[in-house]
């Protein structure tokens, strides 16, 4: 092979490359999926398009993988191909497949220590139709149409949901076009619940929302510049109750301004445990959105 012909191959290389590097996106992102610089960020993601799909990876702060995504748009909304999630210690969290956002085929949940959570199957094709012969107007030309329902993620089959220890918290039956056909559950041991059992409810604030509301007004103090200007904003507050009944993963989801921002943070980390929620019969993360307002008036 002559010098200049090898020239060339190594620049087309070159090239190549360069291009693959500016056609991928690489950022640090929150809990929020905003993007932040990376002393604020949980986790780093890096987007590229493949073919008809923007594929994105996220990675934990050790390296390891968080998630694995395909979305139709690079608005990153509305997924679409494989999915899979995975927890910091490299365990798989979650396991499902999208069309145009809609959850089809297998789907798979572990808990952290690598049991299963939940395990199930929704339908990969409309199975169900709706009737519009009875909602049809003088404006409408829909007299007498079934059409397909425009919507999956729908459950079919038998699921099975799992307490941390592995064994069966609940079995579901559901038929052919969704709708369910009994659910029969299980204590920790494998034996059936009582009748009596407490098997699905939310995470409940020590004495109740009466309760969390006077926390709020006892806790929160309005930080003294800000109401020096007159100033008023709402901050909401995302966190997770967890299946121990910890405040966890604490953050904003709409500031209103660094102070009012640090002192709605800091009143929620003071919460107390809660009774955590309950769903299919074990306790189970739950995320809530509380607004945090400050008000002069």
């Amino acid at each position: 092979m002559n010098e200049k012909l090898f020239r060339l191959i190594l620049l087309i290389f070159v090239n190549i490359e360069i291009v693959q590097a500016q056609d991928t996106l690489s950022y640090w992102i929150d809990y929020n999926n905003k993007e932040v610089v990376k002393e604020n960020a949980r986790f780093r993601r890096t987007v590229w398009k493949e073919g008809e799909v923007w594929r994105v990876n996220d990675y934990w702060p050790n390296g390891r993988l968080q998630m694995i995504a395909a979305y139709l748009t690079d608005s990153l909304i509305d997924l679409n191909g494989d999915y899979q999630s995975f927890f910091e210690n490299g365990n798989p969290e979650l396991k499902a497949s999208y069309r145009n956002n809609e959850l089809i085929g297998e789907f798979q949940k572990w808990y952290e220590n690598g049991n299963p959570s939940v395990y199930g199957l929704y339908a990969s094709n409309y199975v169900r139709e709706i009737d519009l012969r009875n909602t049809s107007n003088a404006f409408s030309n829909n007299a007498n149409k079934i059409i397909p329902d425009d919507s999956l993620s729908i459950k079919l089959g038998v699921w099975t949901y799992y307490h941390p220890n592995g064994k069966p918290s609940a079995i579901e039956e559901f038929d052919t076009i969704g709708n369910t056909m009994g659910v029969k559950y299980f204590d920790p041991n494998g034996d059936p619940s009582r009748d009596d059992a407490i098997t699905n409810q939310l995470p409940i604030y020590p004495g109740g929302e009466r309760a969390l509301v006077r926390f709020l007004s006892k806790n929160v103090k309005y930080p003294k510049k800000e109401k020096k200007k007159g100033a008023e904003g709402l901050v909401r507050i995302v966190f997770e109750v967890d299946r121990q009944g910890y405040v966890t993963k604490v953050r904003i989801k709409d500031s209103a301004s660094e102070l009012f921002d640090a002192e709605a943070l800091r009143a929620i980390h003071l919460m107390p445990r809660w009774t955590p929620g309950r769903f299919y019969n074990r306790e189970v993360s739950v995320e809530y959105i509380l607004p945090v307002l400050f008000s002069i008036r």
